[in-house]
């Protein structure tokens, strides 16, 4: 029913011609409508507005609705009930098969359907209406501002698609592919979030999908966020050992950190570190420092010992701590992380927002409730987010902003307040974020390289939030054993928090700082309990309250299932707690979240937003009742409560005792004293310290304010172990004290120094009091204590002289230690001999040259008469004696000693070979001890060394072999080379630095197969140079098997990004370990896609005899691995390449006795030219026995279609042949083909080499005709990329990149990806079509070019083959060509980043040449990329530069042909004439020579024109070809003479004036009388042409041509000057309206139009010009019923000129809204009443109507109904008025009127 007419028609009949007819009608209508109206059950609110909710729970509505949501054999919906559903319904739903997957606000819920159900079922569980979303409906508002943004349809947009719970994956991806979604990041998968681009043509298709839940802009790009003191925490309560302290530091808990940089770095951070972060940032300190707050060591700086020191810290790349945080929940006991960075937008669209991020987090807490994830909340309090005040409503969106997380803010503890950049909630749906405060201003900590670094900002609150709740953490487990979950852990803390600023909870501080010390005593009180709540129930608990209480403060929280992105509102499962305390019931504080509200204190009342509800009763009674209320939930929601007792006590929190303070002379340092203030008074503070035990007190201050908890003392320059502080109001007499002493002493520093190799002298400041010092030594992991001395120095001897050691000097007072001094590292290296007297006749063992590691029957097999040969050196500085011994002993057996008898030269050293030999014949361990003595040598820590030597098993190989790495550890790791493996004696590990690194686990999955492989990378990420070779070597003994035939070997392994190693990472074998080693394999070049797991295997019999190798005892397979960084992932997707490294895995040797082996495709090759339709498919096929075999079934196929059967009838033995297939396959398609190829013999005993597949071949069409010009505007060209790892993409780029943001022409071109940046690490090929050369003598290949890549480190290149791609070669040399390679290693290494032209002379003119540009990048900084478009191919030919020519004449007859104008055989202009006989023609080219470009009218002009003249009059247009050269470009582009002068970005949009009139010459400054035309960018098309480029271009006449940009909107000159151009809604109308300044020589206006994106203007309509003008003239056109046609308009005029010439005004741009009114008219028949006449709009339900007067004062506002109606306006004075009429949500129709 068309409800416009409708009412229209009863309001002409009731008010204009009334009569029975009309009665009769009307009475029709009333009751059609009444029969066919479904009636309105209500509004569905979402974030991208609102849905009116229909009953239709008929057969035919319901069927209806659910047929739209029909997907793989399941219906999802909406169902909205009348109210909300109690447990019983839900139930009854479920049991039907109806799965509740998303709450929405006002009773809905989104569900599945795993079978059909009949609207009895929905009724009877109070259901209302089935409603299913339209895709825009599902948009975020950041999305939906993209899609109305004007852009091509085909503009590729990047989007996240958040699926709807228990989507598969595996099933919706393909779908989504196939509707032209490409997923570009896959971390988030498991979570059902998809990260890919989409074109805005396709976006609607992929979001109607019934599986896809929400929709949004992947602006996923993540970015960093930017304690002070352990007392402002009060952490010494905590870690202390003395008083009542619990020693807490962190122990057995596991803590992730995500951030942005490897922080092993810094000494501190190594100890309990489990890196996975490969550190791609180089000289980032954020993610250093970010994990020395958690838990650094404070090894170099004791004060700077972080939260939990003792936790074990994961390190992963940003939010790979939260996608990953399963398997190290798994592998690592992880409980909770700390992320200090954001995902998503910067500044305000980037804030407050629930999104897909939201949804992720908050659904891995709610499955995973045993780990926490802590966040920084963001540092956008600087912004002023419109509506909302300055700084708040700035929370950052996506995971910040999820329910289940614990965000944080930044409080200066300085300035006692919050910081201002701190950003502040509420967040959008109104949610309370941050709910904690924590100290992040001005926080110290590790910095790289062993340095310190101080910063502010969340990112440094966040990790003490996290390292307190390790502490609380280990303090759970020592009490009940086992982890809390961390629902209880976020209650607790944020319940015991310190109330700050606003009373209450607000926006800015959440409940306030955070409190460690209460925390920890409500875990060990037992003051919290958890239980569960349904739909409807209550469940109340009695707790007694302490005598005395002054203020009991109760938290309910819980882990919320996650909600809808696309509900207005997060909260699923609304639980209240109210809590009653005698006769009155208290209720949780509520915050007001409306934009005027923020900043007022929260009251009691109704929480229906938040997950986290605190109630605070003062003067609490004796007990109470805590009542929890499901008042709307989903199934049964568990929650915990805890419940804090606030007594009236003033109570000292830092120092508690067992501290060690250094006084501030010392440091310049202040300490903070803190404490709480819970007693009764009001008063100030005063401060008193004491250094004697509380004998006597000194006073600090008196006075402090007692809104204070802190303050900043500077320590007394005194030395005591007996140091206390007090306490208490300046007014009162009660007084918290430190509970136990603690130690101040002045900080000292230390000297290292080496006074001879291997020692190492230490050397401080003394300590006034101090009785003694301890000397550390950092000694695995910790500082210990080596030694203690009463003096101020200290020699430390028995070093190695290559090793670096961390030292510091510990003072003492008595027993009581003292503040240590900064360590200092050394390495004890000396040059030349030691001149103190305390080295004469010192003789070290220096090292053991033989023997070293053996293994038996090889060439290191130690024997019964082994030589042991020891290196001595003498350090005196004078030559030895001959009379000292060197003796040695074996396993604690008889000592044999021998005597030299030579002297050792000062400084030198003598290799000793001993006589006696030794008996080391029997495989195993050894224990070798070497002493060396002299007389008169007193140092004799350095006589001895023992050596534990290792002589490995090697027994004779039995059939099969098989290694799988099960029996190794868990946590080995290798850093040095060693000969055996623990438990795997056979496998040898060498690095060539010590950054190698081998392991046999790193995560769970990672394997290659079982529990155990082997992971060869490095163990840091240092510098893109500094690469690591690694080797692991396999030895065997095949003395047993050297005569059996078809040995095999074979092995799996996986690349972990290996894209970019230098040099090439092999396998290589040997008969045995002294010949030379035979290349097999290229690991490099075959290892597949990133995360691929590949099985490789090798004839070994044939190897050996190939290379003239024949087997023994020492038989050895050697596997190489270079690179620069760490492995960390087992699996790839499309999110970059941040890893190096190989694994290994299930090395075997066995023999096969009946075995072919299909070795090769060999034909069709990789690439392809032309290939047919009957194309040869030959395989190689090889017997690897000594037997025949006749007819052997072999077989192909294409692209999985069908099987074609081939027959050899007979293979020889040993013999290799080729087979051609009689059946050929066709190719003909361009396309890439996928060929497997398989024999099948029976009996194969090894069928693993039996096939080849997935073998992928390419073919492409070959061009042969010239000039070729490719512009990809209608196709990709026949140009192709291979492998998911490269970038490269044809179409249209995202034009909001800030330099690859268009194509040099047209539309679309290729990029390195169309948004975003290339990969890291990438090696990527674009690959040509192929080209017949023969018909050319000099071909030049030209295309347009930009580049924006990380200059100097990654770089791009061309290489040509004339073999289908057997090799390739570099094109051309360095320079040798227009813009070409800039380096020697002919590569682009440096960015132009602008469109331009490249071209080169190629330097074959073969029959089959294919060319391809490659990119290769590094791990660092990924750009925009590379583009290449209009790619040209032709005879080389030159333009024209030199001197101004005059005169240059061609004949042009007629004809379709080019006519080129030369000057010394180089190019000036071309003509087509299309057909026109133009006579003689001649042009003349101009240069300016002056050094300085041109410019006028306030634009640069090139420095050449065209004067062209034809003998005849043109009758319709030509073509003409204007030469220029990329040098005249580029200076035109580079000129900065002109101030105010627009110019051209880059040649591709130069456009050109025309100029025909007197005197057409080379200069503009005479050129009158006469006329311009200026031919825009749009109509000149620009092409790169060898040197330079050539701009083509129609006219009708000829004239003076330059090349100009045509001003800022490219379309000056023009005789037809534009002011205005608008357009107004006249629904379903469009009225347009222009004025012209001027006129000359116009002829009409036309009027374009384009609708919702369409790809070019259409004719609307025509207005005659006025020809000439010196007068403003308005015009005006009305586009009639345009609005019915789409949603999105944009106009333009074409300004046409008279003789033809014409340009574009600016765009106007008009948005009809479907909530849009059409009002048909409004009728002022009478001044006292209007008439309104409204239009069939089925959307619109109700209007505003406001009458202002021409002041724009409000006169009159009603709302109506959306119908006809009259206004009385006669009580108006007399006067001109405007009346606005508008619905909610929609624009204005506005009308004036004359009362």
């Amino acid at each position: 029913m068309n409800y416009g007419i409708s009412i229209r028609f009863v309001y002409q009949c009731l008010n204009l011609k009334p009569s029975a007819l009309c009665y009769f009608i009307l009475g029709l209508l009333l009751i059609t409508n009444a029969a066919t109206a479904q009636k309105n059950a209500g509004i569905l609110h979402l974030k991208s507005g609102d849905v009116i909710v229909k009953e239709n729970l008929s057969e035919e509505g319901m069927r209806s609705e659910l047929n739209k949501g029909k997907w793989n054999n399941q219906t999802y919906a909406i169902l909205v009930f009348d109210k909300a559903p109690d447990a019983a319904q839900l139930q009854r739903l479920k049991n039907s098969g109806i799965d509740l997957l998303h709450y929405f606000p006002e009773n809905a819920y989104q569900v599945r359907f795993n079978y059909s159900a009949s609207p009895f079922i929905l009724r009877d569980a109070g259901v209302k209406s089935v409603v299913q979303l339209d895709a825009p409906m599902k948009y975020s508002k950041q999305l939906q501002n993209t899609v109305s943004a004007f852009e091509p349809l085909t503009t590729y947009i990047n989007i996240s698609i958040q699926l709807l719970p228990g989507a598969d994956v595996r099933i919706v991806l393909p779908q989504l592919q196939q509707l032209g979604f490409t997923l570009t990041e896959d971390k988030y998968v498991n979570g059902g979030l998809l990260i890919g681009t989409v074109s805005k043509k396709a976006l609607p298709s992929v979001s109607v999908l019934p599986v896809v839940s929400y929709v949004n802009l992947a602006n996923f790009e993540l970015q960093l966020l930017n304690q002070n003191e352990r007392g402002f925490y009060g952490l010494t309560g905590l870690t202390s050992l003395q008083g009542a302290s619990r020693n807490l530091r962190g122990s057995g808990v596991t803590v992730g950190v995500g951030d942005n940089a490897d922080p092993s770095s810094h000494i501190d951070n190594q100890l309990n570190l489990i890196n996975r972060n490969p550190n791609i940032i180089s000289g980032s300190a954020h993610g250093t420092l970010v994990t020395s707050i958690v838990a650094g060591d404070g090894i170099i700086r004791e004060r700077l010992e972080g939260t939990a020191p003792s936790s074990t810290i994961v390190s992963d790349f940003f939010d790979y701590i939260l996608t990953k945080s399963p398997v190290y929940m798994n592998d690592f006991g992880l409980t909770v992380t700390n992320n200090s960075y954001f995902n998503g937008l910067a500044g305000c669209t980037g804030d407050g927002d629930y999104n897909e991020l939201s949804v992720y987090v908050d659904n891995q807490i709610h499955s995973n409730p045993f780990t926490g994830h802590v966040f920084a909340a963001g540092n956008d309090g600087d912004f002023t987010c419109t509506p909302f005040p300055f700084r708040y409503a700035t929370v950052k969106s996506g995971y910040q902003s999820a329910k289940n997380v614990l965000s944080v803010g930044n409080w200066n503890i300085t300035a006692n307040l919050v910081t201002g950049a701190s950003s502040r909630g509420p967040v959008l749906d109104g949610r309370l974020k941050p709910e904690i405060l924590a100290s992040g201003r001005f926080v110290e900590g590790t910095s790289i390289n062993n340095n310190y670094i101080t910063s502010s900002g969340t990112s440094f609150a966040a990790p003490g939030i996290a390292g307190i709740w390790a502490m609380l953490t280990e303090r759970y487990k020592q009490i009940n054993g086992g982890n809390p979950k961390s629902g209880l852990l976020k209650n607790v803390l944020c319940n015991t928090a310190r109330d700050v600023e606003t009373t209450g909870p607000d926006f800015s501080s959440g409940y306030g700082i955070v409190n460690a010390q209460r925390a920890v005593h409500i875990l060990e009180q037992n003051q919290y309990y958890s239980n569960s709540v349904s739909m409807g129930g209550t469940h109340s608990q009695v707790i007694a309250v302490p005598a005395g209480t002054k203020q009991l403060k109760i938290m309910l929280y819980w882990h919320d299932l996650p909600g809808s992105p696309v509900a207005p509102f997060a909260l699923v499962n609304d639980l209240d707690v109210s809590v009653v305390d005698g006769v009155t019931t208290y209720t949780p504080l509520v915050l007001n979240p409306a934009p005027a509200f923020v900043t007022v204190p929260a009251v009691q009342g109704v929480d229906h937003l938040n997950n986290i509800e605190q109630v605070v009763i003062n003067n609490p009674g004796t007990s109470v009742t805590i009542n929890v209320n499901g008042f709307n939930v989903t199934g049964s929601q568990e929650f915990f409560i805890s419940y804090d007792f606030v007594q009236p006590e003033l109570k000292l929190l830092y120092p508690q005792g067992g501290e060690r303070l250094a006084t501030f002379a010392s440091t310049s340092r202040s300490e903070m004293i803190t404490w709480e203030a819970n007693d009764n008074g009001t008063g100030t503070f005063k401060l008193e310290y004491s250094t004697d035990d509380g004998a006597t007190w000194l006073d600090i201050i008196d006075g402090v304010p007692a809104t204070d908890f802190r303050y900043f003392w500077n320590v007394p320059a005194v030395n005591t172990n007996q140091a206390k502080v007090r306490i208490r109001r300046s007014s009162g007499s009660v007084y918290s004290t430190s509970p136990s002493n603690f130690v101040i002493t002045n900080l000292s520093t230390l000297t290292p120094t080496v006074p001879c190799e291997g020692y190492v002298d230490l050397s401080w400041g003394a300590v006034t009091g101090a009785t003694d010092y301890q000397v550390m030594q950092l000694i695995n992991g910790a500082l210990t204590s080596i030694g203690t001395t009463a003096s101020t120095n200290f020699r430390v001897s028995g070093l190695n002289k290559n090793t670096p050691y961390w030292f510091s000097i510990r003072p003492r007072i008595n027993d009581s230690i003292g503040v240590r001094t900064d360590a200092r590292s050394i390495v004890p290296s000396f040059s030349g001999p030691c001149t103190d007297a305390a080295f004469d006749n010192d003789l070290k063992i220096d090292s053991l040259l033989t023997p070293l590691a053996g293994r038996r029957f090889t060439s290191t097999e130690y024997s019964a008469a082994q030589p042991v040969i020891v290196r001595i050196k003498n350090l005196d500085n004078t030559v030895s004696s001959t009379t000292y011994t060197v003796s040695y002993q074996i396993n604690g057996g008889p000592i044999v000693t021998e005597t030299p008898g030579i002297s050792i030269a000062s400084a030198g050293v003598l290799d000793y070979t001993f006589t006696t030999t030794a008996d080391l014949s029997v495989a195993g361990n050894y224990t070798l001890r070497v002493f060396v003595t002299q007389p008169g040598d007193l140092r004799t820590e350095n006589n001895e060394a023992v050596y534990n030597l290792r002589h490995l098993n090697n027994n004779a190989v039995t059939l099969p072999v098989v290694e799988d790495f099960e029996t190794t550890g868990a946590g080995d790791v290798y850093r040095n080379s060693i000969t055996g493996l623990n438990t795997v004696d056979r496998i040898d590990f060498q690095s060539s630095t010590a950054n190698g690194r081998l392991r046999t686990f790193i995560n769970s999955g990672m394997q290659i197969s079982g529990n155990r492989s082997l992971f060869s990378d490095a163990a840091q990420f240092l510098a893109v140079s500094s690469v690591n070779s690694n080797s692991v070597i396999a030895t065997y003994n095949m003395t047993g098997v050297t005569s059996v035939p078809g040995l095999r070997f074979d092995f799996r392994f996986r690349n972990h990004g290996q894209l970019n190693s230098t040099p090439d990472s092999y396998v290589w074998m040997r008969g045995s370990d002294t010949q030379p080693w035979i290349q097999v394999y290229n690991l490099s070049a075959n290892q597949g896609e990133l995360g691929a797991v590949k099985r490789v295997f090798f004839n070994i019999n044939e190897i050996m005899a190939n290379a003239g190798q024949s087997l023994t005892s020492s038989f050895q397979v050697r596997f190489d691995q270079s690179g620069t960084a760490s492995s960390n992932n087992g699996s790839y997707g499309t999110d970059g390449d941040l890893d190096d490294g190989f694994s290994f895995d299930d090395f075997r040797i066995l023999a096969s006795t009946n075995d072919i082996a299909v070795t090769q495709l060999v034909a069709p090759g990789t690439f392809n030219c032309g290939a047919g339709a009957s194309s040869a498919i030959t395989i190689r096929v090889q017997n690897t026995t000594s037997s025949s075999f006749t007819n052997v079934p072999v077989f192909y196929r294409v692209d999985n279609g069908a099987i074609v059967t081939g027959n050899i009838p007979t293979l020889l033995p040993n013999a290799t042949a080729d087979y051609t297939f009689t059946i050929p396959a066709d190719l003909s398609v361009y396309k890439d083909y996928e060929i497997d190829a398989w024999a099948s013999l029976p009996g194969d005993d090894y069928p693993l080499n039996d096939s080849i597949n997935d073998q992928i071949v390419y073919n492409s069409p070959v061009i042969n005709s010239y000039p070729y010009l490719e512009r990809f505007e209608t196709d990709n060209g026949n140009f192709f990329t291979t492998g998911s790892y490269s970038s490269w993409r044809w179409g249209t780029t995202d034009p909001g990149r800030n330099i690859v943001r268009r194509s040099a022409n047209g539309t679309k071109a290729w990029f390195t990806n169309l948004t975003g940046g290339y990969k890291n690490n990438e090696n990527s090929y674009l690959y040509s079509p192929c080209y017949d050369l023969s018909s050319l003598t000099t071909p030049v290949l030209s295309f347009a070019h930009i580049s924006q890549q990380q200059d100097n480190f990654d770089f791009h290149t061309v290489e040509y083959t004339t073999d289908n791609g057997t090799t390739w070669q570099r094109l051309g040399l360095q320079n040798g060509g227009t813009n070409w390679f800039t380096s020697s290693a002919l590569t682009w290494r440096f960015s132009i980043p602008r469109w331009h032209v490249s071209s080169v002379v190629v330097p074959t003119n073969a029959s089959s040449v294919r060319f391809r540009f490659l990119l290769n990048s590094d791990v660092f900084t990924q750009a925009e990329g590379i583009g290449i478009d209009d790619i040209r191919i032709d005879e080389a030919q030159t333009i024209y530069t030199g001197a101004a020519v005059t005169g240059i004449t061609q004949t042009i007859t007629g004809g379709t042909n080019w006519v080129h104008f030369s000057s010394g055989g180089n190019l000036v202009a071309s003509i087509n004439p299309l057909g026109q006989n133009m006579g003689a023609t001649t042009v003349d080219v101009f240069f300016n020579t002056s050094g300085v470009v041109r410019f006028s009218n306030n634009q640069y002009y090139l420095d050449r024109n065209l004067v062209i003249k034809p003998a005849n009059t043109l009758s319709d247009s030509v073509l003409v070809r204007f030469y220029f050269t990329e040098a005249e470009a580029l200076a035109m582009i580079s000129a900065t003479s002109c101030v105010t002068c627009s110019n051209l970005s880059d040649a591709f949009m130069a456009g050109v004036t025309k100029f025909s009139g007197a005197n057409e010459n080379g200069t503009l400054a005479d050129n009158t009388p006469g006329n311009y035309e200026f031919i825009n960018p749009a109509t000149a098309d620009v092409i790169p042409f060898n040197n330079g480029y050539y701009v083509e271009f129609k006219v009708r006449s000829f004239s003076e041509f330059w090349i100009n940009s045509g001003g800022p909107n490219m379309n000056v000159p023009l005789p037809v000057t534009i002011t205005q151009f608008s357009g107004t809604k006249r629904y379903p109308h469009v009225d347009l309206q222009w004025q012209t300044e001027s006129e000359t020589n116009s002829s009409h206006f036309e009027i374009e139009r384009r609708i919702d994106g369409e790809q070019q203007f259409s004719f609307v309509g025509k207005v005659d010009a006025a020809g000439n003008s010196a007068q403003k003239l308005n015009y005006n056109f009305t586009d009639f019923q345009s609005l019915t046609k789409g949603k999105r308009f944009q106009y333009r005029l074409k300004m046409v000129d008279a003789d033809g010439s014409f340009s574009y005004s600016n765009i106007v741009t008009l948005v009809h809204n479907s909530n849009d009114v059409f009002i048909v008219n409004v009728f002022n028949n009478v001044s006292s009443q209007l008439q309104i006449i409204t239009g069939n709009k089925q959307d619109v339900h109700n209007m505003n109507i406001r009458i202002t007067n021409t002041a724009g004062q409000v006169m009159m506002q009603l709302q109506n109904s959306y119908s006809d109606m009259r206004v009385d306006v006669s009580k108006l004075p007399t006067g001109i008025y405007f009346i606005e009429i508008k619905s909610p949500g929609g624009d204005s129709f506005v009308q004036k009127f004359v009362r």
